[in-house]
Order: structure tokens, then sequence, then C-alpha cells
């Protein structure tokens, strides 16, 4: 298994917090929008992240995860542990003592059977940040707590977790956070400090829910502003695309691993990533130059992806002018050649044969439209889950 550090990546990874049991629940539906999301992420993205020790835990996502090892295989899933354990096994002897129980152990080792790849990250580092963060957070919300009641059991909280020796875990600290008046407050904000600092010991991006976003904001607004980059709006780019060409996404639920895997190593996939990193950057360039100083996550983020979606519905409606354009002229040579051109029938038969030459290496990837990137990967995808 090879072992990788964040920075030797040239593209950042996507930490999917979205399929996190503790935000998108437990229930068949819940299990359903992971496996999707998961398969999604794996198709617009080179590299997918996971915490080991979350995986390993909770039967929600270790069955999502089992069930969809080819993602491991290829390295397109990459599970994380300490730059110190060697192994996905000493990850976890090592993060939970006498408290790892041999079947989490020996679901660790299978999960190293099967990936080719693991993330490391430095644990020092994170719990660093879990502190600070959660410290930032707490600090937020006594400042503008109006009664003095509030304020005295808020600066208990911050004095328990400013005693934490050494280098204190997320877990402790939400021990504390859950012992205390304060837990259905801050719960969804330690939920998105896991998942920013997750992503960002990683160099990656989270996939965080809008609701996450905006709790954290609400409670902290000082710390809530963690830019998602380039990166994390593929997903907004992407459900454009389809919404606009009128295909369901979740149909890529009919492909397995294997059939994802593939059509992601496809030329034709790699233009149509490149042109929804396109409308992203140009997006993100519009909305920074307004000059608007960030107040609300959820806010902003609205409008990024609004200018996203308004670049990409602008770049399918340029591209399905070209294809009308193009097939006039592919009409007016057939009529004219029809009538002026000797053994047009011979020249009809050579081109039809290069039709079919030409879908067929299509479909197989070995050529790259890039005068119509975005709607050849719709049709190539919509072929591929009706099949």
């Amino acid at each position: 298994m090879k072992l990788i550090y964040p920075e030797t990546l040239s593209h950042p990874p996507l930490r999917l917090s979205s399929a996190y049991p503790f935000i998108s629940g437990t229930s068949k539906s819940a299990f359903q929008n992971a496996r999707i999301s998961l398969k999604l992420s794996c198709l617009l993205h080179d590299r997918v992240t996971l915490p080991t020790s979350l995986v390993v835990k909770n039967p929600f996502l270790r069955t999502l995860i089992v069930e969809n090892t080819d993602f491991l295989r290829s390295g397109s899933l990459l599970l994380d542990m300490r730059a110190t354990s060697g192994s996905l096994r000493n990850h976890i002897v090592s993060k939970y003592g006498s408290e790892a129980r041999p079947d989490d152990i020996a679901i660790a080792e299978f999960l190293e059977s099967e990936s080719s790849a693991a993330m490391l990250y430095d644990e020092s580092k994170a719990a660093g940040k879990v502190k600070t963060y959660v410290l930032a957070a707490l600090r937020a919300f006594r400042e503008r707590a109006r009664k003095a009641a509030i304020q005295h059991q808020v600066d208990i909280v911050i004095r328990a977790v400013e005693s934490l020796n050494g280098v204190p875990t997320l877990e402790q600290t939400a021990d504390i956070l859950n012992g205390s008046y304060l837990s259905s407050q801050m719960r969804k904000v330690a939920h998105f400090i896991y998942c920013a600092v997750g992503a960002e010991i990683t160099n990656g991006v989270p996939l965080i829910t809008s609701e996450l976003w905006e709790a954290a904001n609400i409670s902290a607004p000082k710390i809530a502003y963690i830019g998602l980059g380039n990166t994390g709006y593929r997903d907004v780019a992407d459900a454009a695309v389809m919404d606009y060409f009128a295909v369901r996404r979740d149909a890529i639920d009919r492909l397995n691993a294997s059939d994802i895997i593939e059509l992601r190593s496809e030329p034709l996939t790699h233009r149509y990533i490149a042109e929804l990193d396109a409308a992203i950057s140009e997006a993100n360039d519009a909305f920074s130059a307004t000059g608007a100083v960030p107040t609300s996550l959820t806010q902003d983020s609205t409008q990024l992806a609004s200018e996203i979606e308004k670049r990409i519905i602008a770049r399918c409606q340029a591209e399905r002018r070209r294809d009308s354009r193009d097939s006039k002229v592919l009409y007016v040579i057939d009529e004219v050649g029809g009538a002026f051109i000797p053994f047009v029938a011979t020249a009809k038969k050579g081109m039809a044969k290069l039709a079919r030459t030409t879908a067929r290496r299509t479909g197989a990837g070995w050529i790259d439209y890039t005068t119509t990137p975005i709607s050849t990967h719709v049709t190539r995808f919509h072929t591929k889950v009706v099949k």
C-alpha cells in the first residue's frame, strides 16, 4: 500500500463529509444518498478521502465502503491515517489503544488489503486546529450571549477545553461539549469543525451541507468562512449540467464502482471536468470582483453557486447552438452532394462507415470532442446508465 503525503498531490482531494452518518443519517434512503454521493464524487474528482476511524467504527459507513472496494483498489478513494502509524491497523491500535476491539483491527486489516494507497496526516496539527476552532466558536458564542448566567456557563466550558493536556483529540473535545448544556447549540458546530479540519489536514476540500455551514456561521462566524475552493463546487456545476439536459444524477447508482472508474479515466470525462472548472473559476472571479465582505457562508455560497449555474447554462446553450449549426451544414452538404457529386451513393456509404467508427471510438473514450465536451459527456453518461 502506497503512503501519500497530502502536499504531493497536484489537485486537492475531496473530503466526503456529506456521507458521515451524523450528517446524512442512517436510514435506508440516507444510505442510498451516501452511495450516490460516493459514486458522483469518485467520478468528478481525482481523489476522495474518508477518515479510517469513522469507517472502522461506524457500521453505516463501513458497509458503504465494503460494497465499493473497487474505489479503494483503484486509488480513487483514500482512507487516512496518522503519519506515524505506518499502516491502517497500527492507526486504529494507536488511536484507540485498549479500546480497539478485535473486530476493529480485523476490519482495518481488510481495508488495508483492499487499498492501493492511504492518505497521511499530522495528528498534532489536526488536534491543534480542533482546539483552536472549538475555542473560537465558544468565544464567539459568549460574545453574543446577553445573560450573565449563560456567559458563566460558556466560561466553564471554555476553561475545560483550555485545560485539556497535551494534544486533545476531537473525541475529548466533543465529550466536554456534549457534557455541557451547550451541546444542542454546539453539536452542529462540532460536526462542522470535524469536517473542516479533516479536509484541511489532508490539503483537501470538504463536501459540507449548507445546513451545516449555516449552523457554524450563526454560532461562530469568525471560523465558519472556510472557502471550498474551485474543486468543491464541481458538484454544483455538474448538477446544473444534468438539470439543463434533464438527466437524473441519481441514475449513476445503476453503475458499479468499476464502471465509474472506467468512465472517470476517459478523455471525454477529463475534458468535461475541465469545462466545469473553467466555469467555476470564471464565476469565482466575478463574485470576488464585487468586493463583497463575507458575512454569511450560506448566502455567499448560494450566490457563488448561482454564478456557476449561469455560466454552466451559457456553455450548454452555446454547445446546443453549435450542434444545431453543424447539423445544418452537414444537411446542406448532403443535399448538394446528392444533386451534383457523382457516385454519391458510394460517398454516403463511406460517410456512414466513418460515422459508425467515430461513434464506436467515442463510446470507447478514444476521441475527445473539444467543441462540445459538456453535451458529449452527458450523452456518454446517459448511454452508460441506460444500457
